[in-house]
């Protein structure tokens, strides 16, 4: 064989990821203002922060979801995304709504995913959970929510629940705690059916199971989230105060995501790492 093949089929590997780099580095800048503006978004609103579980969720699902050839026309349809969105962000800087643009980045990003053969669309989807909760989402549910919340909470010995000028409150000994709009538990709510996403599709389930684990995992959230509204507005407001118990109810939902992502990932490559065979002797496996 030719040392001169030999050497042009060695770089061929280096080369393609030298310019998938580029690539990633170029659509990094072109969406640089959606990124800048999630980060801000991230830094300000504790709760959103269970977006930070996605890309650790998407890429163990992709692991396991992986396709053994990308779609004919994935490469297309992935420009076709990034082109789409690229156009969104350019209308929503000019009409001042550059949140808008995150659900095109995302969606590219998804489709991107699959069409180069990263992953099936059920790892894919995966991709969509660094969007947190839309504004439009929490108008719908709140303040009925977190009030319908609040109320079960007042049921437990030495809390309180009133409204104030549209505002739920828990009253406790020391000062009201404000309930906001995250305090019904949706954003915990989606944070479990994202788990329970991954983990069916980590497990290999049909759409059917995933379906049924998610809204499973949606009620379960509830429950959770009644916790952590009694845990802040009983112990933690009676010993630390009203401004800690409000801390709790901040991160409280994103600490529970992100360290059961964390936990889940553990578990499974735990799982995965392949058992020593049975029938080696001791000393053999020494």
């Amino acid at each position: 064989m030719d040392p001169g093949m030999t050497t042009m089929r060695e770089d061929a590997p280096t080369r393609a990821g030298f310019g998938s780099t580029l690539v990633v580095l170029a659509l990094v800048i072109a969406f640089s203002p959606v990124l800048l503006d999630l980060a801000a978004h991230l830094a300000d609103a504790p709760w959103a922060r269970a977006a930070l579980a996605a890309p650790l969720l998407a890429w163990l699902a992709a692991g396991v979801d992986r396709p053994e050839r990308a779609p004919a026309h994935g490469r297309r349809f992935a420009i076709a995304a990034f082109a789409a969105a690229l156009v969104l962000q350019f209308v929503a800087i000019g009409g001042d709504a550059i949140r808008i643009a995150r659900v095109g980045v995302a969606v590219a990003v998804a489709v991107a995913c699959w069409g180069s053969g990263l992953a099936r669309w059920r790892a894919s989807l995966l991709v969509l959970a660094v969007l947190p909760v839309p504004s439009l989402v929490l108008d719908l549910v709140s303040p009925q929510l977190e009030s319908l919340l609040g109320r079960a909470v007042s049921l437990l010995p030495g809390i309180g629940f009133a409204v104030a000028d549209g505002t739920p409150r828990l009253l406790t000994a020391q000062a009201p705690i404000v309930l906001d709009p995250l305090d019904g538990g949706l954003a915990l709510a989606i944070g479990f059916a994202v788990l329970a996403w991954t983990r069916a599709v980590l497990v290999d389930a049909s759409v059917g199971v995933a379906v049924r684990r998610v809204l499973l995992a949606v009620v379960s959230a509830f429950p959770v989230q009644l916790g952590l509204l009694g845990l802040a507005a009983g112990p933690v407001a009676a010993l630390a105060g009203e401004g800690i118990a409000r801390g709790v109810l901040d991160h409280a939902s994103w600490v529970v995501v992100l360290a059961a992502a964390i936990a889940l990932a553990v578990h499974h490559r735990g799982s995965a790492r392949p058992m020593p065979d049975a029938h080696v002797s001791r000393g053999d496996a020494c």
